[in-house]
């Protein structure tokens, strides 16, 4: 009788742990800059579930009911670099989680450069006048006719 009642309670720990692997948990994060202001209104991408959400005016998202697993929070946004943070879900626990993203680099067209700008990304012409290469891009006005 003392086995049986040592069985039983270690088989009720069991279930109850297995119950415990098998329930949803939750993802909540804030999105914040370099600089340590808030993201808002980026696209956050939870993969392998398939969820999409978008971070509030604090930079804060929640993904809810999530089945236990590992997963990849991908971030997009204007102006900002994609950033993708790894991420275990427990059963029947909210994970927290602080993604810093970095501001997307802006390419610099070549109307934007100086003249020196230009000879040192290798812009001026290969005989070496100094003259800054450009490309007219508008539309023949006529004139050569």
């Amino acid at each position: 009788m003392k086995y049986f009642l040592v069985f039983s309670f270690v088989l009720g720990l069991y279930q109850a742990s297995q119950a415990q692997i098998d329930l949803p948990g939750d993802i909540q994060g804030r999105l914040v800059t370099t600089d340590h202001r808030p993201v808002l209104s980026a696209c956050v991408v939870l993969q392998q579930g398939c969820l999409r959400t978008s971070s509030d005016q604090q930079g804060r998202f929640t993904f809810q009911q999530v089945p236990p697993g590992q997963y990849v929070v991908q971030v997009y946004g204007p102006n900002l670099e994609p950033t993708r943070e790894k991420v275990t879900v427990v059963g029947g626990v909210v994970m927290q989680l602080l993604i810093v993203v970095n501001h997307a680099v802006k390419p610099l067209l070549h109307n934007d450069l100086s003249h020196s700008d230009a000879d040192a990304i290798g812009f001026a012409d290969s005989a070496g006048s100094g003259q800054v290469l450009s490309h007219n891009l508008s539309k023949n006005n006529g004139s050569n006719r």
